[in-house]
C-alpha cells in the first residue's frame, strides 16, 4: 500500500515495486504476486499518476495556463484597443481644444454671440434706416448668419483636430474680412446722408401720362432751350 500511495501521488512510476514480488532469473514466482496483480497486466505497465507528464492533472494545469495565456493576450488586445479608441475619440471629439479654449473661443465670440439687432448698436435712426434702405445691413446679417451655422455645424461635427482647427482659423479671417467691411460701411453713413439731403427733393418726377402731344411739347421745349443756349 506504500509503495501504491507513493507510485500514485509524488513518486516516479516503477513498475518493478508492486509486492509481493518473489522473482527469480527474473521470473515472477510469488503465487500471492500473480492472485494480487495477475489479473491486472496493464495496471503495472501504466503510469497513473495525476501529475505525470501525461496525467490528468498535468493536463488539467497545462490547459489552464495556456487559457490563461490566451486571456492574458485577448485583454492586452482589448487594452490597447480600448487606449486606441479612447485616443481617437479624443483626438475627433471637441470635448478637449485647447487652441479652442484659449484663442479661438474668444476671436469668434462675436460670431457665436451675434443678433441682427447688434450691428445696428449704437447708430442713430436715421443712419439705421438708410443702412436698411441701401440692403447694405441685410448683406451683413446674411454673412454673419451663415458663418454663425458653419461655426456650429464645425463645432459639432465629427473630425480631426488639425482640421478642426485650420476650419476655425479660416472663418476667423472670414470674419475679420466681414467685420472689417461692416465699419467701413458704418463709418461712411453719414458721408450717405449728406448727399442723399443734397438730392433735390422738389426735382420734377416722371410724368407717366403719356400722350403724343407730350413728346411734341418736349421737343418744342429742347428746340427753344438750345436756340437760347447759341
Amino acid at each position: 500500500m506504500t509503495h501504491q500511495q507513493e507510485r500514485m501521488v509524488y513518486k516516479q512510476w516503477d513498475k518493478n515495486k508492486f509486492t509481493p514480488s518473489t522473482k527469480v532469473l527474473g521470473v515472477q514466482v510469488n503465487p500471492l504476486w500473480f492472485v494480487v496483480w495477475g489479473m491486472h497486466p496493464n495496471y503495472i505497465k501504466t503510469d497513473h499518476r495525476p501529475l505525470s507528464p501525461a496525467g490528468p492533472q498535468t493536463m488539467r494545469i497545462g490547459l489552464t495556463t495556456a487559457m490563461k495565456t490566451t486571456t492574458d493576450n485577448y485583454k492586452k488586445q482589448s487594452d490597447t484597443l480600448n487606449t486606441t479608441a479612447l485616443k481617437e475619440y479624443t483626438v475627433h471629439n471637441n470635448i478637449y481644444e485647447p487652441l479652442w479654449d484659449l484663442y479661438y473661443s474668444k476671436e469668434l465670440a462675436p460670431v457665436i454671440n451675434s443678433t441682427p439687432e447688434t450691428f445696428l448698436a449704437g447708430l442713430s435712426p436715421e443712419a439705421r434706416q438708410y443702412l436698411i434702405d441701401t440692403k447694405l445691413y441685410e448683406r451683413h446679417v446674411i454673412k454673419m448668419a451663415e458663418l454663425k451655422e458653419r461655426l456650429n455645424l464645425s463645432r459639432s461635427a465629427v473630425a480631426e483636430r488639425g482640421n478642426r482647427i485650420l476650419y476655425y482659423h479660416k472663418l476667423m479671417l472670414q470674419y475679420r474680412s466681414a467685420n472689417e467691411w461692416w465699419l467701413s460701411v458704418r463709418n461712411h453713413v453719414p458721408k450717405g446722408l449728406s448727399i442723399k439731403k443734397k438730392v433735390d427733393p422738389n426735382k420734377e418726377s416722371l410724368n407717366l401720362d403719356w400722350t403724343p402731344q407730350t413728346d411734341k411739347e418736349l421737343a418744342e421745349k429742347v428746340v427753344r432751350e438750345f436756340k437760347y443756349i447759341n
